[in-house]
């Protein structure tokens, strides 16, 4: 039989949760002689060869793949190209797929027409602490928990899949040409939206995203990611990826880039607003959440002004 799907996870240096994540992957329902298993490790400096390869000797569909450079762009680019199924489904290393995840997703693609580039689904929280009160409903999805609805149903605005749950056609990775580098996080800078960008390009190929909560995976949260510091870091950098997506989408030019700022900075940048919230330091989930906001600004802003010369294709 052919390889109909192909799972990937991509990984660094976290050897007994990307054990977990595989382990997840070899107990599916689906045939195991209609998908394979990829395990990109993304330069990993403590004992995830050693395990991923102790797994593959006992598990003939289970492959593990090296890439050196650091990116989790740079994983998915060396992982995707590899991949013999005509679908790719992506797992975070962090993750733990549902036993029939790969027949769910394999299932829902089949049920749909070529115009849906991407499928993906609900992603509950695996805490290993209990969730501060300041935590609001926003912040949740920043940890990567989705649950737009019970319905399946094609994307609305506003709405998204995750990269830690999602499967895409592998015909519609090949015609964007993989992921974009500028994207995705590099070791300690948390640089994201790797999915945002393809589901963007996909719109402007006239493409949908569908959500399945069928297609269900749970997602490890670590005690560090619920430190208000981890997520003045991340809305920092999810504003310096969305000011990338802007720049690399609309191919701005170097003008292009600082009239953009400028125009942000006259409609969107309150100067004394983000200074008050800058400088508040509080418990109350509202106020937090305005901090978040205005460090998400700075980075947008920050994106906008630093810039690179835009990634073609």
């Amino acid at each position: 039989m052919d390889i109909i799907i192909s799972a990937i996870i991509c990984t660094r240096n976290r050897q007994h949760l990307v054990e977990k994540a595989a382990k997840s992957l070899l107990d599916q329902t689906l045939d195991k002689d209609l998908y394979e298993i990829l395990v990109v490790d993304n330069n990993s400096s403590d004992g995830t060869k050693k395990i991923i390869k102790k797994l593959a000797r006992d598990h003939a569909n289970l492959i593990y793949v090296f890439e050196p450079t650091l990116g989790i762009a740079a994983a998915r680019n060396k992982g995707w190209p590899l991949a013999k199924g005509q679908y790719i489904a992506w797992l975070d290393d962090d993750a733990i797929a549902s036993p029939n995840w790969l027949e769910m997703i394999v299932k829902r693609f089949d049920s749909l027409d070529e115009t849906v580039g991407d499928v993906g689904g609900k992603i509950d929280p695996i805490w290993e602490v209990p969730p501060p009160a300041w935590l609001t409903l926003g912040m949740k999805r920043s940890l990567t928990i989705v649950d737009w609805s019970d319905t399946p149903h094609v994307l609305k605005e506003n709405e998204w899949l995750a990269a830690a749950n999602i499967a895409h056609r592998k015909s519609v990775i090949e015609r964007l040409q993989g992921f974009n580098p500028r994207l995705g996080r590099k070791g300690d800078v948390l640089l994201c939206s790797l999915e945002n960008y393809i589901a963007m390009q996909m719109k402007k190929m006239g493409l949908k995203s569908f959500y399945d909560p069928a297609i269900h995976v749970r997602h490890f949260i670590p005690k560090e990611r619920l430190q208000k510091e981890w997520f003045y870091k991340r809305s920092f950098w999810q504003g310096v990826s969305e000011a990338i997506i802007k720049t690399d989408l609309e191919q701005l030019s170097t003008e292009d880039r600082l009239r953009a700022a400028a125009n942000y900075a006259s409609k969107q940048f309150n100067p004394v607003g983000w200074l008050r919230h800058m400088l508040t330091e509080t418990e109350e989930a509202s106020d937090v959440e305005k901090k978040i906001w205005a460090i998400k600004r700075s980075g947008y802003m920050y994106g906008l002004l630093k810039g690179e010369k835009p990634e073609s294709g």
